[in-house]
């Protein structure tokens, strides 16, 4: 018969084997979601930044840029784009553009900001902020006008820099690596007043984050500093766009005449020296033979003196640009570019841990 002694013996030593079963099962589940697993460091580097996911912070000693943790000497070389000021390209587009170009052995991305086009573009400036501290890319907005803008004169779109500044700055106080231009091309404007006004506008951004370097850009479209009336702005460095001429009837007028560096030459041993922009000569057009000399020329002298770079632009602007993305090949201009930050390549920034 099924219910013998020996037969109930072993059903009820089997059930009490499955309760126990059951039990202990019941209890590790209940410990395993009292105890929660503490966030991987790979899952809170996704929330903000820390000294784990970020590029180590610059300062500027003398006529050079360093390290803070390190002291090192370090030299920035890279590209700039019209993004957030003539706003041409998509989000997208861009973005994969970008990982195209630090393939290119950059350390620094210029972004131009205008007041109409970077509002109510935040989460556009949060991606590229993300980007260029992931892998190691300084970063410098700069102010500058949009020419193409019939709504709004350049003096109104200027009005507008300083709390345009004091937003970003505001936003991104946690970063870094994000450095500040005050405008791209001064221009109508003396030396004298534009410091002035590069003084207060520069407490907009210091005011959110004291640490950050400021970019002083030379008036006449970023051509002359007046080295008898000194900077007054500290952690600072001095931003030259390096064109032979700057306009036709000069060209004209120069007879022909080149002279390479002589922008930056009485500044260079008090103030690092930012290229920001160079090339263009308006005789020939960009691309000419005119233009790639001069390009090379220039480079030549930052790598002579440890100057740095930012050249102009990865945006679509034909040979004024670095790269033809339609035909998917460097410009004349761009074969030069690339070719310097392949074999003088500047500093690598790796990740600091603390």
């Amino acid at each position: 018969p099924a219910w013998t002694p020996s037969v109930l013996k072993g059903q009820v030593f089997f059930f009490t084997l499955l309760i126990l079963l059951v039990a202990l099962s019941f209890f590790f589940m209940r410990v395993k979601s009292v105890q929660k697993p503490l966030p991987s460091i790979k899952k809170a580097k996704t929330i903000s930044p820390s000294v784990l996911d970020r590029p180590p912070l610059l300062y500027v000693k003398g006529n050079k840029i360093r390290r803070k943790d390190t002291d090192e000497i370090v030299q920035l070389k890279g590209v700039t784009s019209m993004i957030l000021t003539n706003g041409l390209t998509s989000k997208n587009k861009f973005m994969k553009r970008l990982d195209r170009v630090k393939e290119w052995n950059i350390n620094l991305l210029g972004i131009y900001i205008n007041p109409y086009q970077t509002q109510g573009k935040d989460a556009l400036l949060d991606e590229i902020v993300a980007w260029s501290r992931q892998n190691s890319i300084y970063l410098y907005v700069m102010p500058a006008i949009n020419v193409k803008d019939t709504s709004h004169d350049g003096l109104t779109q200027v009005a507008r820099f300083p709390q345009m500044l004091e937003h970003v700055a505001k936003r991104y106080k946690a970063e870094q690596h994000i450095m500040y231009g005050l405008w791209a091309e001064p221009r109508d404007i003396p030396w004298v007043v534009w410091e002035k006004v590069a003084r207060s506008t520069s407490a907009y951004v210091r005011a959110h984050n004291p640490n950050a370097i400021i970019l002083m850009t030379g008036v006449q479209y970023g051509r002359i500093f007046d080295e008898k009336n000194p900077l007054s702005i500290d952690n600072v460095i001095c931003d030259f766009h390096d064109y032979p001429w700057m306009n036709a009837q000069e060209a004209q007028d120069s007879s022909g005449h080149l002279v390479y560096g002589v922008l930056w030459e009485k500044v260079m041993y008090d103030c690092p020296v930012l290229v920001g922009e160079f090339g263009g000569v308006y005789r020939e057009d960009f691309g000419s033979k005119e233009d790639t000399d001069y390009i090379a020329k220039i480079i030549g002298l930052v790598n002579k003196d440890k100057l740095h770079y930012s050249a102009y632009t990865i945006d679509d602007e034909g040979e004024l640009g670095i790269y033809d993305w339609n035909l998917n090949k460097p410009t004349q201009k761009g074969r030069i570019i690339l070719e310097d930050l392949s074999i003088y390549p500047p500093t690598v920034f790796k990740i600091v841990k603390k």
